[in-house]
């Protein structure tokens, strides 16, 4: 096998790693957006559970 064929075959292989890598890379940025929406929900969540806690506690 000649040197320019095998540098094909490096250059080939590095390409593959590299789509793989930025496919996974917005495989975890989806996910990270997903969490991200999840814990405002939460907090949202959070935050009017304690109003109504605290329009509880006050007498009403």
């Amino acid at each position: 096998m000649t040197r320019s064929k095998r540098m094909q075959s490096v250059a080939g292989i590095a390409k593959n790693k590299e789509k793989e890598a930025a496919r996974l890379l917005g495989v975890k940025q989806t996910f990270l957006q997903q969490q991200r929406l999840r814990l405002q929900e939460l907090e949202g969540y959070r935050g009017e559970y304690a109003k109504k806690f605290r329009y509880r506690e006050s007498g009403f």
